[in-house]
């Protein structure tokens, strides 16, 4: 997610589902900061190696390090997932470091206003790529390296808001509620092939991506 770390940060993140142990993979996005970073630390504590993606390099590698200090494993991956050839670059990353699977936790996103009356387009087109189609991209390309190990979760990171409005945040509110819908229904389809899907809807998080949100809509509301 894009953001800085959480401040402070739990000892352990307790996640939202119980998670394999032991050998595989986890791909983690968003994985630079905030929650995603999170995430991925508990993961790696697990025993799983961790693929940490996100758009730049240097909060990676300072993640990767934290994993590695706590006697963990981690890989690097770089893509922006507001683009099909993002999505299919990270797919192949993945497919590079192991043929199979275990985690697939969506946190990547984008957060930020995007007026109703704005007639400039690329925001809203921006928040609904990486927040709702990217996850529906890699899934659909994931599945068979987690079909492989005949079992998997998968992990969204959705927001509070899905359930409620926030002024001028729609493409956002829009998209992570599409993204709880669209776990509802993989949930039905992939239940028989072992592979779980949940939806976790935080609330206000200290993260920088959330600071600079509630700073707006401070300012907004006056």
């Amino acid at each position: 997610m894009r953001g800085g770390a959480c401040l402070p940060a739990p000892p352990r993140l307790k996640c939202a589902v119980d998670a394999p142990t032991g050998d595989g993979f986890a791909l983690v996005t968003g994985a630079g900061a905030g929650i995603g970073a999170a995430i991925a630390r508990a993961l790696a504590a697990d025993g799983l190696v961790v693929v940490l993606h996100g758009r730049r390099r240097e909060p990676l590698e300072r993640v990767a390090a934290d994993v590695d200090a706590a006697g963990g494993a981690a890989r690097i991956a770089l893509a922006d997932l507001s683009t099909r050839e993002g999505c299919a670059s990270l797919v192949s990353q993945v497919a590079a470091f192991t043929p199979r699977l275990r985690v697939l936790v969506h946190n990547a996103g984008v957060g930020g206003p995007t007026p109703l009356l704005d007639r400039d387009d690329s925001g809203f087109d921006l928040r609904m790529e990486t927040n709702l189609a990217a996850p529906m991209r890699l899934t659909r390309s994931l599945l068979p390296a987690m079909a492989r190990d005949g079992r998997g979760r998968i992990i969204a990171v959705s927001s509070i808001v899905a359930k409620f409005g926030v002024p001028d945040l729609h493409a956002y509110c829009a998209s992570k509620a599409g993204l709880v819908g669209f776990c509802r229904a993989l949930a039905k389809d992939l239940g028989r092939e072992r592979i779980t899907v949940n939806a976790v809807l935080p609330g206000w998080t200290r993260t920088a991506m959330a600071e600079a949100s509630w700073t707006l809509i401070g300012g907004g509301a006056g």
